[in-house]
């Protein structure tokens, strides 16, 4: 798959993740020459009605929230060169954030100090708030898709999870 285009605009990179509902690449934007994330459905789901539906209001839910906590979604679109036999493969477009997960910083750090702790959840827990108010239900926050990116003397957090993708931008308020 890689090198693959996606939407005749998406080159993919790198698979980053791979979970219940498909796999995210790394990906380059070749119109506006940026790094994005593609999460493309995952072969033989995409066409059950129920799962290709749950995946494309998870986009069009996602794309409604405005919050420094919630990672922006580009794009979403049906691709028929991914799959084989020309299946069409729905897929999104997110903001890229780099940065070490959660458990790789546990696992090169050790245990962090409960003020790490105490605000990594903070954040999560205001994007998490936001999502739920919009009605936005996230299945799964897992410690491997937990991370931080630094940027300077601001940091970028973030928590992708199988429903929604939580994250603070750099310049938001901790």
């Amino acid at each position: 798959m890689r090198g693959r285009m996606i939407g005749a605009r998406y080159r993919l990179e790198t698979q980053i993740g791979n979970g219940g509902m498909g796999t995210v690449w790394v990906a380059f934007d070749t119109q506006l020459h940026r790094n994005v994330a593609v999460k493309l459905m995952r072969a033989g789901q995409h066409d059950v009605p129920m799962l290709r539906n749950r995946f494309a209001n998870e986009a069009r839910a996602i794309a409604q929230i405005q919050h420094p906590n919630v990672v922006q979604i580009f794009d979403y679109g049906v691709d028929s060169s991914i799959g084989q036999r020309g299946e069409e493969t729905p897929y999104i477009v997110m903001e890229f954030l780099i940065g070490e997960n959660l458990e790789s910083r546990i696992s090169r750090l050790g245990r962090l100090p409960l003020s790490a702790v105490a605000n990594l959840v903070a954040q999560a827990a205001r994007g998490l708030g936001t999502a739920h108010a919009a009605g936005i239900i996230h299945r799964g926050l897992l410690s491997n898709r937990n991370g931080q990116r630094d940027r300077g003397d601001r940091n970028r957090r973030e928590a992708l999870g199988n429903r929604s993708c939580i994250a603070q931008r750099a310049g938001a308020s901790r």
